[in-house]
């Protein structure tokens, strides 16, 4: 494929698109950068990361959605991964909708996530007829929690994530929301 037909949906500077076999380099690579993982238990190793696209292949055939890879526009290149992803771990919010991000490094600090999560609310509620979406992150994820109210979403409290209970300093996270209603009306 070649120009934007490629993509599911763009914004200005990003398009989404499905996985691909291909993406396992970058997202191996992407994975095991212990700046990238740093709020998440370890790095993965590429096994673990092709088990990954292979999930998020399998739930977009099921939903119609996941964490897509995402490139910049001008120049094909991979920056890392935004989307949805169904939740189903133990916590007063789920089952749920929720979106979710990691960049490489070396596209940090451009505003590409919040651009890209904008982005990914839109098609949310607009093309999937999506009612409400959170977000949870590690409190100390400052950077992913400023992205959240970026983006309009609203805090809703706190929670210990079972998940990762065994990680003192990842275990305690927020959970943000946005409905389709407060997306609307805080649109320009």
């Amino acid at each position: 494929m070649s120009g934007q037909s490629k993509y599911l949906f763009t914004s200005e500077r990003l398009g989404f698109r499905s996985w691909l076999l291909s993406d396992l380099d970058w997202l191996a690579e992407m994975n095991a950068n212990a700046q990238v993982m740093r709020y998440f238990p370890r790095i993965q190793s590429r096994e673990e990361s092709a088990g990954f696209i292979q999930r998020m292949r399998d739930m977009n055939e099921e939903r119609n959605y996941c964490y897509w890879p995402v490139e910049l526009l001008d120049s094909g290149e991979s920056v890392g991964f935004v989307g949805l992803a169904y939740q189903t771990y133990e916590a007063h919010f789920n089952p749920s909708t929720d979106i979710g991000w990691r960049l490489m490094p070396g596209y940090w600090g451009k505003g590409l996530a919040s651009e890209a999560a904008a982005s990914c609310l839109s098609y949310a509620f607009n093309n999937l007829s999506i009612k409400e979406i959170v977000s949870v992150a590690p409190r100390s994820n400052i950077p992913s929690l400023a992205v959240m109210r970026k983006i309009g979403m609203k805090r809703e409290g706190s929670f210990q994530h079972p998940a990762l209970s065994l990680y003192p300093e990842l275990v305690d996270c927020e959970v943000y929301r946005i409905r389709k209603e407060e997306f609307d009306h805080g649109r320009p």
